[in-house]
C-alpha cells in the first residue's frame, strides 16, 4: 500500500513540477518580451501616437454626437406614448 501510495505522489509531484517549469517558463517568456520587445514598442508607438492625437481631438464631434441622439430619443418615446394613448 505504501509503496504504491508513494508512486503516486511521486507521479503528482512531478505532473506539479511539470505544470509549475512551464508556467515559469511562459511567465519569463512573457516578461522578456515585454522587456524586449514592450519597452522599445512603447517608445516607437509613444513617438508615433504623439502625433496623430492632436489631429483626433478636433474630430471629437464623435463623441459628441451620442449625447445629440439622446435628447431627441426622449420626446420619440413622449410621441409614442401619445400615439398609442389615443388608440
Amino acid at each position: 500500500m505504501s509503496c504504491t501510495r508513494v508512486m503516486r505522489v511521486m507521479r503528482v509531484m512531478q505532473v506539479v513540477v511539470v505544470t509549475v517549469v512551464k508556467l515559469v517558463k511562459v511567465l519569463a517568456i512573457n516578461v522578456v518580451v515585454t522587456f524586449v520587445f514592450g519597452e522599445g514598442d512603447f517608445n516607437h508607438h509613444h513617438h508615433h501616437f504623439l502625433p496623430p492625437p492632436p489631429q483626433h481631438t478636433p474630430v471629437a464631434p464623435a463623441p459628441i454626437q451620442p449625447r445629440h441622439k439622446h435628447p431627441p430619443q426622449s420626446p420619440h418615446t413622449t410621441h409614442f406614448n401619445h400615439h398609442l394613448s389615443p388608440h
